[in-house]
């Protein structure tokens, strides 16, 4: 019996080495698929699923699906509400989804747990600031992952709708204030 145990986690762990070489050469996909067929193979061992879930859930965030990621964040949490590592990568999903609020919640419950962590730290300057000046794709109201083209229209629209010859009754001072505007975004 504890022979079939073992050659049943070397077999695991065979598995967690191929993802993570897929995690590697940025085959997110590929990478999810197998560790989702390995979660709650082993009943017995909590801490090989957090640690699925967790992989999981960085590789759902790199291949562009935050959501999904969030819930693998949560199922640990569920079982482990002190796992740092989990809260810190919801966190990085509530970013990536501009829910800064939850995500400056989740690096706060993150930093009872794990005080003199500078990553955590560092993050809850990343949030303040991330929530007080938005990104040059948000002005442009565009997301992250547009092409150059995308991002030259945009300015020029958002260029020809704030230009000066298109509010000739405007005063002065909102011309200016107007030019302030998109030039400070830039």
């Amino acid at each position: 019996s504890a022979v079939i145990y073992l050659r049943f986690l070397v077999k695991i762990n065979a598995k967690r080495k191929r993802a993570a070489d897929l995690y590697c050469e940025k085959d997110y996909s590929g990478a999810i698929r197998i560790w989702k067929t390995l979660i709650g193979l082993d009943p017995l061992n909590r801490s090989l699923d957090a640690k699925l879930h967790c992989n999981l859930a960085v590789a759902l965030l790199k291949d562009g699906k935050p959501k999904i990621a969030i819930e693998h964040c949560n199922e640990i949490l569920r079982s482990d509400k002190e796992n740092v590592k989990a809260l810190f990568r919801r966190y990085q999903c509530q970013m990536k989804l501009k829910e800064y609020e939850l995500a400056k919640a989740d690096i706060s419950t993150a930093l009872k747990y794990d005080p003199g962590n500078p990553k955590l730290h560092e993050a809850l300057g990343l949030i303040r600031k991330a929530s007080k000046n938005p990104t040059h794709y948000e002005v442009l109201g565009l997301s992250i992952d547009v092409t150059k083209e995308e991002v030259k229209a945009a300015y020029y629209k958002l260029a020809r709708r704030f230009h000066p010859d298109r509010h000739p009754n405007a005063s002065e001072e909102k011309k200016k204030g107007h030019e302030r505007s998109v030039s400070t975004d830039f």
